[in-house]
């Protein structure tokens, strides 16, 4: 089975390696889409900024520069949605982490956080 499909399984979240799992192979798939959009949007840039317009021979194909960066950032935009999907996968399982595994951790051993209330 590969990553992909990993991901698009019906999660099973019946333990801590099963949640670290999940955000791993979310995390991986995530990065190679980012990377995937990244590059085609500087693809795209690079082919429409060289496009024959029928715009005036003042500009010299700056308008045709224009243009193609304003629809290859369209491209950027959804790569960047997936690089913040990719972050919050791996802060899903070090929050996870932070909240429920140490505390778990720290009671098992008998040990309990200190608690000031004098540290405003």
């Amino acid at each position: 089975m590969d990553e992909k499909s990993k991901l698009l399984d019906q999660p099973v979240f019946e333990s801590p390696r099963a949640i670290r799992e999940f955000c791993e192979n979310g995390r991986k798939v995530l990065r190679q889409a980012y990377l995937h959009l990244s590059l085609s949007a500087e693809e795209l840039q690079a082919v429409l900024k060289d496009h024959p317009t029928n715009g005036s021979p003042v500009w010299m194909g700056l308008d045709a520069r224009v243009r193609a960066r304003l629809v290859a950032s369209h491209l950027r935009r959804s790569a960047q949605g997936i690089e913040v999907a990719s972050v919050e996968m791996t802060r899903t399982f070090t929050s996870y982490h932070k909240h429920f595994l140490e505390q778990f951790q720290a009671n098992k051993n008998g040990q309990r956080r200190p608690f000031n209330v004098e540290d405003l």
